[in-house]
């Protein structure tokens, strides 16, 4: 247990040393930035020792290089960021000028029958089959004109022109 004690105490030691070394190293990085004139270059080397610091390493003397080489580099990953946030979820939204969407179309009754479970089962003249899915009650006839209109989120209703309740249905055919 002794051992186990000793050998923490030194540890830490070391690590206490190592820090302030570091830190030592980092102010004198901090006060090489303070003297640069420029202070487009004075924001770029105080970035720069900040992503050093971050990372853990030890600040390494910085290269003269020129700043407008990495100011662009930025501004575009930024303008690309911008735009890739931009679109998120756009393809949902529905263009306002759209001419050949249809919302709403009027058939005429060929057949009409109802199933087992007392829901309608309408054929029109083109031949297309709905069924009822909802329970609403709605007298319909062979015949009749009636309104089949788009819902939210992939519902259609049908109608008949002269009344006001409207039928849940589903395309069969």
């Amino acid at each position: 247990m002794l051992k186990k004690i000793t050998l923490l105490s030194v540890l830490s030691t070391l690590t206490y040393i190592g820090t302030s070394t570091a830190n030592a190293n980092t102010l004198s990085e901090l006060n090489k930035c303070s003297v640069v004139k420029d202070s487009l270059e004075r924001l770029v080397c105080y970035d720069e020792l900040v992503k050093k610091v971050n990372l853990g390493s030890l600040p390494q003397p910085r290269a003269q290089q020129k700043s407008s080489s990495s100011v662009p580099a930025s501004i575009n990953t930024v303008n690309t960021k911008k735009s890739v946030v931009d679109d998120f979820g756009k393809e949902h939204i529905r263009n306002r000028v759209e001419p050949d969407v249809v919302d709403n179309v009027n058939f005429v009754i060929a057949k009409v029958e109802k199933n087992k479970s007392g829901k309608w089962l309408i054929t029109f003249v083109n031949g297309q089959q709905w069924k009822q899915i909802d329970s609403t009650t709605l007298r319909l006839k062979a015949g009749q004109e009636v309104e089949l209109k788009k819902g939210v989120l992939g519902a259609f209703f049908l109608k008949r022109l002269d009344a006001k309740k409207r039928l849940r249905v589903k395309r069969l055919k």
